[in-house]
């Protein structure tokens, strides 16, 4: 026997809830269980009666009422079928505990269902993935030449960015949504946020950015742009050739480093201490400060 409809999948083994009462003609033989019944506030269950032998309690009736109905009701009545069986539905209303008596019509058979009913469980929300965070093609801290173009992207595929650059927390319905490199002409910090659609919105990355205003780029080659700054003590120069070359002095004049340009993305040097230096390249001449 089960108990019905309801899913009773959450509750410890043991609750479904059965009755058989076992009669011959109009006598009690025997108690298959003592049963009983678990529900929530506003839940409905099942008591599933079989009487046997089913000749002769087809047809018969089965009166159930409720110790409080306060706490649950029950259906009233319900005749046996063919094969003996009959369904009765109990609702739960407040917390607490009661029993179903259930008899056979016009006899002294008589059992009962104890019914518990509790707090319905608060279901927990399910915790949405968060887009990942904006990350910046240039590390935020840095002294670039004017005009530089920054690039913003999500790790998290199909996520649309918005950023700002007056301070103001962007969201995905406020700020300007990146859809092409940022030019960097002055100090600037920039703030910015990835969404997507069924997903947490990513923490705001911040991105400072200071313009050099003591660079000197080479005339001669105007197409050509060079991007420096500094990453953890380390000189980062982008858009320079492999073979060409590149020095680092200290402002006083003396060689720090100096070098040929052996990566396409971008060269790497570190710097022994930390101060200003003037990097001189083909393209560009400037100064640059390491803290």
């Amino acid at each position: 026997m089960t108990t019905g409809k309801n899913d009773f999948s959450n509750l410890p083994e043991g609750d479904d809830v059965q009755r058989l009462l076992q009669l011959t003609h109009d006598e009690l033989v025997k108690m298959i269980e003592d049963p009983f019944l678990n529900l929530e506030i506003n839940g409905k269950g099942f008591i599933e009666v079989i009487a046997e032998p089913k000749d002769a309690a087809a047809g018969k009736t089965i009166i159930a009422r409720s110790i409080s109905s306060v706490l649950a009701t029950v259906t009233g009545s319900a005749v046996l079928d063919a094969d003996g069986k009959a369904i009765l539905q109990v609702a739960g209303e407040l917390p607490g505990s009661t029993q179903i008596v259930i008899t056979l019509d016009g006899t002294d058979v008589k059992t009962t269902t104890d019914v518990y009913i509790a707090m319905a469980l608060a279901v927990p929300e399910q915790q949405q993935e968060q887009v990942e965070i904006p990350v910046a093609s240039i590390p935020s801290g840095s002294t670039v030449i004017k005009n530089t173009e920054v690039s913003l992207s999500s790790a998290t595929e199909g996520a649309d960015i918005y950023y700002t650059t007056d301070g103001s927390d962007p969201s995905g319905s406020a700020g300007i949504e990146y859809t092409r490199p940022i030019v960097l002409t002055e100090d600037v910090t920039i703030r910015a946020i990835a969404v997507k659609e069924g997903m947490t919105d990513s923490e705001i990355a911040v991105f400072e950015y200071t313009i050099d205003i003591d660079i000197e780029t080479n005339i001669d080659q105007p197409d050509r742009t060079a991007i420096l700054f500094v990453r953890n003590q380390t000189l980062v120069i982008r858009g320079l050739k492999p073979g060409e070359s590149y020095t680092v002095y200290s402002v006083l004049g003396t060689v720090v480093t100096q070098g040929i340009v052996t990566d396409q993305v971008e060269q790497q040097i570190f710097l022994p201490y930390k101060g200003i230096f003037v990097v001189s390249t083909p393209i560009v001449k400037a100064k640059v400060p390491v803290e």
